[in-house]
């Protein structure tokens, strides 16, 4: 994730009050991982690129903090 990102591990691990997610978004807010919890309903209306099958959920999202402002990579 580090060499994926840019944010250093200590930036991620151990932040409470969803802290790990102001690298990311610029906003503390939750992550995927806490979306685990919710039930279908109420990812269907607060997030439009999640899709829940069984156990695993497939998800698209920009991380507008990352890389300059640009939330993406470019050209790798």
């Amino acid at each position: 994730m580090v060499e994926m990102t840019g944010v250093s591990k200590e930036k991620m691990l151990g932040q409470g009050d969803h802290a790990y997610s102001i690298p990311f978004y610029g906003e503390r807010r939750k992550q995927l991982l806490d979306l685990l919890d919710m039930d279908d309903e109420d990812l269907k209306a607060k997030y439009d690129h999640i899709t829940r099958k069984g156990e695993t959920l497939y998800a698209e999202t920009e991380t507008p903090a990352l890389y300059g402002g640009t939330g993406r990579m470019s050209g790798q």
